[in-house]
C-alpha cells in the first residue's frame, strides 16, 4: 500500500496521542557509508523515547528516494543528486540533517571491452541507474573530456542488475557504486575510467527528513546525528561483529566491505559536521554545484536557492 505524505504525518500525529512514540522511517539502500545507521537501529543505539528509528532496506539509490516521494518512509540516506531530484519530482521537502560521507574513488564508471578510457564510450550503451547519482558521474565524466550525453547513449539499469547486463554485454559501460561494482571488478575485461577521486568532495551521501516531519519533531535531528555517530563508534570498538553484520547486509565479503569502507569512501564523524552547515557552507556549495549540472542535463526542472533550502532551520547536528 502507498502511502501518501499526508497520510503519513496523520499516523505519527495518531500515535503520539496513543502515548506511543511516533515511529521515523529512514529509507536505506546498499552502500557501506549507510551501514552505520542500519547497525545504530539494529544493536539499538538511538538514545530516545520521543520517537523511534527504523531503518527500511530498499535495493537501489532510487528505489529511496521514490519511497520518500510517495510518503512510505519519512526519510532516506542518498546523495545530495536524490535530495535534488526528490525536491524537483514531487511535493514533499527533503532537508539533510547529517552528512555521512563523501566518496573518494567508491563511484565508478566503469569500461568493458576495448574501452580503455572515456572518449572510448563515445556512441556506446552505458548502464545508469536514472534518476540517480549514477547519471550525474557519467555526466561529469564526459564533461572532463569535453563530451556530452548527446555523445553517448544512457540506457536505464537497476543497481542490482548492472553486473550481468556487463557480463552479457548489454551495455558497454556501466556508471554504478559497491556492492555491485565490486561484482563486476572481478571481470578481466572491466577497466574503470573514471571515479569520484576525480571529483574530491563533490559526491556526499547524507540522510535526509521531510521538512515537515522535522516541524514536528524538531528532536529528531540531534538523535538521527548521534545514532549514526553512535554506530559508526560501535564499530570500532566492536569490528568482528560490527563488519560481519553490514557485509552480510551488502552481500559481500568482510574484507570487500572493510577496503572499500576504507578506501574509496571517506566518513564523517558528529564532530565533523560543523562545516556542513549554517551559512554559506560546503554543503550549499556542493548542492548548487550538483543542482546546476542535473538542469543542464535536464534531469531537472530548475536549479533551486541551495543557500536557503535543504538544511533545516536550527543548529548544526555537530554543535
Amino acid at each position: 500500500m502507498r502511502l501518501k505524505p499526508v497520510t503519513c504525518l496523520l499516523l505519527l500525529a495518531a500515535a503520539c496521542g496513543r502515548g506511543r512514540p511516533p515511529e521515523i522511517r529512514i529509507g536505506i539502500n546498499p552502500w557501506p557509508g549507510y551501514e552505520f545507521l542500519w547497525l545504530a537501529a539494529h544493536v539499538g543505539l538511538f538514545d530516545s523515547t520521543a520517537v523511534q528509528i527504523r531503518a527500511v532496506e530498499f535495493n537501489s539509490l532510487s528505489d529511496a528516494r521514490r519511497a520518500f516521494e510517495r510518503g512510505q518512509v519519512e526519510g532516506f540516506t542518498s546523495t545530495t543528486i536524490e535530495v535534488l531530484e526528490a525536491r524537483d519530482n514531487g511535493t514533499r521537502r527533503p532537508e539533510i540533517v547529517y552528512v555521512t560521507d563523501y566518496s573518494n574513488g567508491a563511484d565508478v564508471l566503469i569500461g568493458g571491452s576495448g574501452i580503455r578510457r572515456v572518449p572510448d564510450l563515445r556512441g556506446r550503451k552505458i548502464g545508469a541507474e536514472f534518476g540517480s547519482l549514477n547519471l550525474y558521474l557519467l555526466a561529469r565524466a564526459l564533461e572532463k573530456e569535453r563530451m556530452t550525453l548527446a555523445d553517448v547513449t544512457p540506457v536505464s539499469v537497476e543497481l542490482l542488475d548492472m553486473p550481468e547486463a556487463f557480463k552479457s554485454h548489454g551495455v558497454d559501460a556501466v556508471a554504478t557504486y559497491p556492492p555491485a561494482s565490486l561484482d563486476i571488478l572481478r571481470r578481466p575485461e572491466s577497466k574503470v575510467l573514471f571515479s569520484s577521486a576525480e571529483i574530491p568532495g563533490e559526491i556526499i551521501d547524507v540522510v535526509s527528513l521531510d521538512s515537515q516531519v522535522i516541524a514536528a519533531h524538531p528532536e529528531v535531528v540531534g538523535i538521527i546525528a548521534r545514532g549514526f555517530d553512535a554506530g559508526r563508534r560501535y564499530a570500532e570498538q566492536h569490528p568482528v561483529e560490527a563488519y560481519e553484520l553490514m557485509a552480510r547486509r551488502e552481500h559481500i565479503s568482510v574484507e570487500e566491505f572493510r577496503s572499500t569502507l576504507n578506501g574509496g569512501i571517506q566518513t564523517l564523524s558528529l564532530e565533523k559536521q560543523g562545516p556542513y552547515f549554517g551559512g554559506p557552507t560546503r554543503l550549499a556549495a556542493i548542492l548548487r554545484r550538483s543542482a546546476d549540472l542535473l538542469h543542464s542535463i535536464g534531469e531537472i526542472r530548475e536549479a533551486p536557492d541551495a543557500d536557503r533550502a535543504f538544511v533545516p532551520a536550527i543548529a548544526a547536528p555537530g554543535r
